[in-house]
């Protein structure tokens, strides 16, 4: 019998039985033994497992399974998962489970069974390099440093080896590579290698030269871009830009291309240089002129004609000779083809031959004659001579010498051995004159006249007039008018050119009368008159008088003087007997103004008694007549006053004008009555020279009535001295320190009275 209720142990799989019974309480009856048969089934093998790899990040990772039924699932740390778990690749290392089964129908659970599960590290992504190519350049297949690579493109798309990238197309191409380890075959991170395609710059901009055979200083070829790289026709690069030669004619082939910074060559532009041909020299013949002929431009066969002096400078046209001066000019030609290739220079000899010296015509005499005579004109010597008159050819003139009897312009012209003419000489005119008639002489006006004026003769005769006086001949009084200023008998007579005279005029007699003398007006008054004044003006002359006033002539006023009565410039002229009249006389200019008399001083407002001064002043000359108030001033004539002023005063004065006009002037003065009065307040009668006293202060001051009392209204001290002052005491005794108060009457001496009222302090 056991002690109580038994506890099964289940070490070991079999059979195991326990009996029981039970016992009534009252009675402690124990019934029948019940048998309880424990069986302890055999544990199921544990089910069979496999350890994993997988590569860290692995996709697409399936549950894990173990051979076994009922499989129950459990963490490394033994929890009980709810299935077959799937392991997690983010982190590399090792991941424990368990895996159990049960048999059924018992129920009982397998030992656990290990499943390994191990996350491999990836390796390393491969190391790349980006490259850069060249558009068009020929590139390699890509290379990584690592071991069994595998290549993708830019989408991410598996290649089947290492890629060779294209370069046709300037741009950006990203590859990407992994490696992967053996033996776990995990695949590493994908590395980025970038491909860099360079556009290439653009072609140079260039021209085609052309060139002539042989020419020299050709520069090195020139094309518009930066950093240019030239080869050669075919294809090989030089170390600069070539120099043409121009040895042999022909075609020659460069090619230049721009370099970028990168180093990339662009594309190619082709330059092509002609090198031309040169024409043959133009054939030329020697051009002959006489001095001074005119030329005509140089004529050569030959096309696109260059010209050149004879210092082999390039002439702008085609040169005109000059014939200025004989001698041999040289000149050079060549020309140009259709490639503009010169040819070499032809040379053009000029030869001027000197003209013969400007014939000179001497005259046997005068050539201005009388009618019936002749001159002989002679020219300098020469091989051939042509006269000519007035430019017409003289048929048959061919000698040195012509006689002329006909009025005319001779010329000649003359040539030399060369056949060489030279200009005209200079002309000569002949003038055959007819005997002129007697002239008249016709007078301008009266015959009459006065001093300064003239009386104008004209002659009939338009020229060769020669004017006598007195039968006496005037020096170039030679025109068809003269003016006779001198009195006398004047006669003309006409002369032709050549000398011919004609009969003398009749006489004319001419009177110049004298003018008489310039008269000077005089005035005894100012050139200033007043409204309604007068001015008496006096000629130097007694008879004979005209005046003006504004230049215009003044009726009636021809008496020695004048009376003015307004404003004008006034002159006078005289007349004599002959009825000649002066010039103007000295000018009067009289102006009118209002006579106006000015009182001044030098101040309206003075003190009391000061002596004050009173001035008059016009424009116009004036007198005084009188001075009011009557009684002040003595001098009532007088331009000035001076006197002591006692009291407001107002003062006129009264005059006239040298033209005879009034006006009076007043003006107001008044006294200052300010008054200066001041008594002090305080003193300190104490003996020691200082404030000791008080007493009344003030100007003007005529008398004083002052009383000062205590403060109990003693009567202590009283005075009508003006000039009196209190020394403090009273009755020869020092008064107390106090307030005493005052009453003051002051009269002034223009006789005002202030009656004054106030306290002083006496202290000590």
């Amino acid at each position: 019998m056991l002690s109580g209720a038994p506890t099964p142990i289940t070490l070991a799989a079999g059979e195991i039985k326990y009996y029981v019974s039970q016992k009534l309480s009252l009675s402690g009856c124990e019934s029948e033994k019940a048998e309880l048969k424990v069986t302890v089934l055999a544990l199921p093998l544990a089910p069979s497992t496999t350890d994993l790899n997988y590569c860290l990040n692995q996709q697409n990772i399936q549950p894990l399974t173990a051979t076994g039924s009922n499989l129950t699932w459990y963490d490394a740390n033994g929890t009980l998962l709810s299935g077959a778990p799937t392991p997690i690749t983010l982190a590399a290392g090792e991941i424990k489970y368990y895996v159990s089964q049960k048999l059924s129908p018992s129920g009982c659970e397998s030992e656990k069974a290990e499943l390994k599960v191990t996350v491999l590290a990836l390796p390393l992504a491969p190391a790349t390099t980006s490259l850069t190519y060249c558009q068009n350049q020929a590139a390699l297949p890509l290379t990584a440093t690592g071991s069994n690579l595998t290549w993708y493109d830019a989408n991410g798309t598996v290649l089947s080896g290492a890629p060779t990238p294209i370069t046709l197309a300037a741009g950006e191409i990203k590859y990407y590579v992994s490696q992967k380890l053996s033996p776990s075959g995990c695949e590493s991170e994908k590395a980025e290698l970038k491909v860099t395609v360079l556009a290439l710059p653009p072609a140079p901009k260039v021209s085609d030269l052309n060139y002539c055979l042989g020419q020299k200083n050709v520069p090195p070829l020139f094309a518009e871009g930066r950093d240019l790289v030239w080869y050669d026709s075919s294809g090989l690069l030089l170390s600069s830009a070539p120099t043409p030669s121009t040895a042999v004619a022909g075609t020659l082939i460069y090619f230049v291309a721009e370099r970028s910074v990168q180093g990339c060559h662009g594309l190619r532009s082709k330059i092509t240089i002609s090198i031309n041909e040169i024409p043959v020299a133009p054939f030329v013949k020697k051009v002959t002129y006489c001095q001074n002929e005119s030329a005509s431009k140089l004529q050569v066969e030959g096309n696109n004609l260059k010209w050149y002096n004879e210092q082999g400078n390039l002439l702008p046209t085609t040169p005109v000779p000059t014939t200025s001066a004989f001698g041999i000019i040289n000149y050079y030609v060549s020309q140009t083809n259709s490639s503009g290739c010169e040819s070499p220079k032809s040379k053009i000899i000029v030869e001027v031959f000197a003209a013969p010296e400007k014939p000179i015509i001497s005259a046997s005499g005068p050539v201005l004659l009388c009618e019936g005579s002749s001159v002989i004109l002679k020219s300098s010597p020469s091989s051939y001579y042509q006269w000519f008159k007035d430019g017409e050819i003289l048929n048959g003139a061919v000698g040195q010498a012509l006689t002329v009897e006909e009025t005319g312009l001779y010329k000649v012209i003359t040539k030399n051995s060369s056949g060489c003419g030279s200009e005209f000489s200079e002309g000569i005119n002949v003038l055959i004159n007819k005997i002129s008639q007697q002239p008249t002489i016709l007078a301008q006006g009266s015959l009459s006249v006065c001093e300064g004026q003239a009386v104008v003769l004209n002659s009939t005769s338009p020229i060769g007039n020669q004017w006598y006086k007195d039968e006496v001949l005037i020096p170039g009084a030679t025109g068809q008018s003269y003016s006779a200023k001198i009195s006398g008998k004047y006669t003309v007579i006409v002369n032709t050119p050549a000398g011919c005279s004609s009969k003398q005029s009749d006489p004319v007699l001419v009177s110049i009368n004298s003018t008489p003398v310039i008269p000077v007006i005089t005035t005894q008054s100012s050139m200033l008159i007043c409204k309604g004044g007068v001015a008496t003006l006096t000629s130097s002359i007694s008879s004979g008088n005209q005046w003006y006033k504004n230049g215009t002539l003044i009726s009636g006023a021809t008496g020695s003087t004048y009376v003015a009565n307004s404003t004008g410039n006034y002159t006078v002229k005289s007349k004599n007997v002959s009825g000649c009249e002066s010039l103007n006389s000295n000018e009067i200019n009289l102006v009118e103004e209002e006579f106006k008399i000015s009182l001044q001083t030098s101040s309206n407002v003075v003190e009391y008694g000061s002596k004050i001064e009173l001035n008059t002043s016009s424009k116009l000359g004036y007198k005084i007549l009188s001075w009011s108030p009557t009684n002040i001033f003595v001098e009532g004539d007088a331009k000035s006053q001076a006197f002591v002023l006692l009291k407001n005063l107002t003062v006129t004065v009264n005059a006239i004008s040298d033209n005879g006009c009034y006006a009076s002037a007043t003006i107001n003065i008044e006294v200052d009555k300010k008054r200066d009065l001041f008594i002090p307040n305080t003193f300190t009668p104490n003996g020691d020279g200082k404030n000791d006293v008080v007493k009344v202060y003030g100007t003007d001051i005529e008398s004083i009535d002052w009383t000062i009392y205590s403060q109990w209204g003693q009567l202590i001290y009283k005075s009508k001295d003006r000039d009196t002052s209190w020394d403090g005491t009273y009755n020869g005794v020092m008064q107390p320190v106090g307030v005493y108060v005052y009453k003051c009457v002051v009269r002034f001496r223009d006789g005002e009275e202030v009656i004054k009222h106030g306290a002083i302090n006496l202290v000590r």
